[in-house]
């Protein structure tokens, strides 16, 4: 929701009451592909005070989303927060379905710090309503797969820590799914 926007002191109250439910828990992201609809200069303070509150937890600076200016958004949140995060998080999902480096490695270019893909996949169908057009399919989610372990690991470098394949049930408006609606294997899940 653009609209909803809490103060610093309340995501550290949720983290700290996360963090008292599950102490084991030490990941976690400031926001959600705050790229598409957050000012970097607000998700910047949200990071540093929960990066604060929890020295020992790793905090992703945010989870971006690879359209618009996203590098032109992560420098202007290195410049609000003072320094780059150690780690971002990065939904990749236009670069990775047009089988292209070239929109993850700019963002890499442009900041310092480790990249997870934290959400990540080949699209089987999709029907969100976005006017960003992408390939979909059954074998081209296999293709895709291939691609973000083969190629898009190899130009990342060390740089990219970790990679979070997206496995979504399929369903009306999004389907990523290494498993069909019969409980079939997909192509995506023998290239995994």
């Amino acid at each position: 929701n653009s609209r909803y926007n809490p103060t610093p002191k309340q995501l550290v109250k949720s983290m700290t009451d996360i963090r008292k439910r599950y102490p084991e828990a030490r990941e976690f992201s400031t926001w959600n592909e705050a790229s598409l609809n957050k000012r970097p200069e607000m998700v910047a303070r949200w990071w540093k005070a929960l990066s604060k509150s929890c020295p020992k937890c790793t905090v992703l600076g945010v989870d971006l989303l690879d359209v618009g200016d996203v590098s032109g958004w992560a420098r202007r949140f290195v410049k609000a927060a003072g320094r780059a995060p150690k780690v971002w998080g990065l939904h990749n999902y236009v670069g990775m379905n047009r089988r292209s480096t070239r929109s993850t490695l700019k963002l890499m270019k442009a900041v310092r710090g480790k990249f997870w893909l934290t959400e990540t996949g080949g699209i089987v169908r999709r029907n969100n309503g976005s006017k960003i057009v992408l390939p979909t399919g059954v074998p081209h989610a296999a293709a895709v797969t291939k691609f973000i372990l083969g190629p898009m690991l190899k130009a990342g470098g060390s740089r990219i820590e970790r990679v979070y394949l997206y496995h979504w049930t399929p369903g009306p408006t999004w389907d990523s799914a290494f498993v069909g609606p019969n409980n079939e294997t997909r192509p995506s899940l023998t290239a995994l």
